[in-house]
């Protein structure tokens, strides 16, 4: 078993069903000049084909 570093710890410990501590992210993607293919149909693809690394890693 594998401990929570300190701040996943501290996180967990301070949240409640009033004050949740979800965390989140924020991506600005720029398309590269000259980019013609459906984006989101191709980051779908890549994280699916990602999906296995993901799940191999996790405890």
């Amino acid at each position: 078993m594998k401990h929570l570093s300190g701040l996943d710890a501290t996180f967990l410990h301070a949240e409640t069903p009033e004050t949740p501590m979800h965390v989140g992210g924020l991506h600005l993607l720029e398309l590269p000049a000259g980019y013609d293919r459906d984006f989101y149909e191709d980051v779908k693809a890549h994280v699916a084909s990602r999906m296995q690394s993901s799940r191999a890693s996790s405890p």
